[in-house]
């Protein structure tokens, strides 16, 4: 099960699929990432003033390219 907004039970509407946070520990990070993704389209703001570097996964990762030679 992924994260659940506490506000309606189901899903975050967030255009993010994924939020990386580093943080002084692993629950921390987790924590803040969480929040993140449930706060929808506030969330890298929200997090900006949490005082961490973030990092927002797009809703729609860009496909894979091969390196060129």
């Amino acid at each position: 099960m992924g994260a659940c907004d506490p506000r309606t039970g189901g899903a975050p509407a967030s255009p993010w699929t994924a939020v990386a946070v580093a943080a002084p520990d692993a629950t921390w990070a987790a924590m803040l990432a969480v929040a993140a993704l449930v706060r929808g389209p506030d969330g890298p703001e929200w997090l900006a003033g949490q005082g961490v570097p973030a990092w927002p996964g797009a809703a729609t990762p860009a496909p894979a390219r091969r390196p060129s030679r």
